[in-house]
Parts: structure tokens; C-alpha cells; sequence
């Protein structure tokens, strides 16, 4: 499921936002501010957001529950470590139920 832009907030309380877009093959980079890779450690909330990809790639008109828009109501966490990282994210649309 692709056209999401994927954001983790940290729940440290600092206002550090880290986001990639998620490619129809489901799978992520992120990366914060220009381009950096480097992940710093710690707890983050996940969120998701329907995104446009260029002029050719509409974004997806699929409906999420405000449990995976909202930063305050977010469902889901991760825990960042040093190193590689891989997170399998699923979630629940409104056609799911």
C-alpha cells in the first residue's frame, strides 16, 4: 500500500519528526531534515498520512482511522535501536471492518 507518507514522533518529549513515503511495495526509508539517515535511538509514535507522489500519482482515497492520523490518538510505537531497524507496520482501514 503505497501514496502514505509515514511519520514517527518521538515520545521523548523533544520535537524530533522523522518521515519517509511508502512505496507501493510497502516498504519505507526515513530520513529527517535534508536527507539524514541516522535515526537517534528511542520510542516513537507512528503515524500515517495519504500523500500525493509528483503530478502523475494522486494520493490513495483510502479512509484511516484517526488511531494512524493523529499523533495524539497514535495506536502504534517502535522503538528505534542502533543499527538497522526493520518494522512490519499493519493497520486497519474503515473497508477492513
Amino acid at each position: 500500500m503505497g501514496g502514505f507518507e509515514i511519520t514517527f514522533s518521538s515520545t521523548s518529549g523533544k520535537d524530533l519528526i522523522i518521515r519517509g513515503i511508502v512505496e507501493e511495495s510497502g516498504s519505507f526509508r526515513l530520513a529527517r531534515g535534508r536527507g539524514k539517515l541516522e535515526i537517534p535511538t528511542g520510542e516513537y509514535r507512528v503515524t500515517l498520512a495519504p500523500i500525493a507522489i509528483g503530478e502523475t500519482t494522486p494520493a490513495p482515497k483510502i479512509q484511516l482511522p484517526e488511531k494512524y492520523t493523529n499523533t495524539d490518538h497514535a495506536v502504534i510505537t517502535k522503538t528505534v535501536r542502533s543499527g538497522n531497524n526493520e518494522f512490519t507496520i499493519e493497520i486497519e482501514t474503515e473497508t477492513d471492518r
